[in-house]
């Protein structure tokens, strides 16, 4: 697990990207504000957490692909060197 994953499970806002950062802050800006008026802040804080769960479902996603892009490389590397070594044989 990359540390910007567990940034972004421990809801730390430098594992953001800048524009869900500034999601963020504009969600927890309209809570201050409701729950200075006395009224709920379930909206902004569901629209938080699904800010969250939204940056960390991109960036499973981004490490599983550069994963499978290094799986693909070392085979295509490995395939490379076996054909170099059956080529040599005869």
């Amino acid at each position: 697990m990359s540390n910007r994953l567990n940034g972004i499970r421990n809801r730390e806002l430098w594992a953001l990207s800048p524009s869900e950062q500034a999601r963020v802050v504009a969600h927890a800006t309209r809570a201050g504000v409701q729950l200075g008026r006395g009224k709920s802040v379930g909206k902004a804080d569901r629209a938080m957490t699904q800010v969250w769960e939204q940056a960390e479902q991109r960036v499973v996603a981004e490490e599983a692909a550069k994963e499978k892009a290094a799986i693909k490389k070392r085979q295509a590397k490995a395939d490379a060197k076996a054909e170099r070594k059956a080529k040599g044989w005869w």
